[in-house]
């Protein structure tokens, strides 16, 4: 199930939510899931994904700054998938852009979410400016009784840690079998296309400075 939150028509109850944009949904996001699914099984609670309609930076940086790997739709196939039982959606405007990260955890995780427990990547930040991390958000859990786990980075044997931005610029110079080993899973043919013309544009840029 995919909802928005800025709808009456998602009503929740007690979940286990795991925050992210889930880009790409790789296999450090997976490992996120996983972890969230083990928790939910633990407390006898469905899973929630919490994730945002656009990429944060498009609207920080007020341009396309970011290019997807997954469009909404194909992550919230992926993400249920994966074993999500609700997938919400926040819509990443001025408003939710300038939330400060102890409003967002009141208003998003706990009055619309109801979280009881929250899984995130060690990275994960949140808030006005990213002001909220990992440390940051452990207190005010401890001071909620909610649950938090957080999860560290996930590797490739050779010790690469994998990430979007490090499936995007795999793509973007061609080397799409690092990207599938990152995404545990096949490239596909939009996400070729895409990061394809990202590279022929960079070297058009290139030629006319050569």
């Amino acid at each position: 199930m995919v909802g928005y939150l800025d709808t009456d028509q998602l009503i929740l109850g007690p979940g286990v939510v795991c925050l992210g944009f889930f880009d790409g949904v790789h296999l450090g996001h997976r490992a996120i899931i996983d972890q969230g699914k083990q928790k939910a099984a633990e407390l006898g609670l469905p899973l929630y994904v919490h994730t945002y309609d656009i990429p944060p930076m498009n609207l920080v940086k007020h341009a396309d700054a970011v290019k997807e790997l997954s469009p909404l739709p194909q992550k919230a196939a992926l993400l249920e998938e994966a074993g999500v039982d609700v997938v919400a959606v926040s819509r990443f405007d001025d408003r939710l852009m300038r939330m400060d990260g102890s409003q967002f955890f009141s208003d998003i995780l706990l009055e619309r979410l109801h979280a009881r427990h929250l899984v995130i990547g060690y990275d994960h930040r949140f808030g006005y400016k990213g002001s909220t991390d990992a440390k940051a958000l452990e207190a005010l859990c401890a001071r909620s009784g909610i649950g938090l786990s957080v999860v560290g980075a996930v590797t490739l044997p050779d010790g690469r840690a994998i990430s979007s931005s490090a499936i995007r610029k795999a793509l973007t110079r061609g080397d799409t079998a690092l990207a599938q080993r990152m995404l545990g899973r096949p490239v596909t043919q939009a996400m070729k296309d895409i990061f394809f013309s990202i590279n022929r544009e960079t070297e058009k840029v290139e030629e006319g400075f050569a």
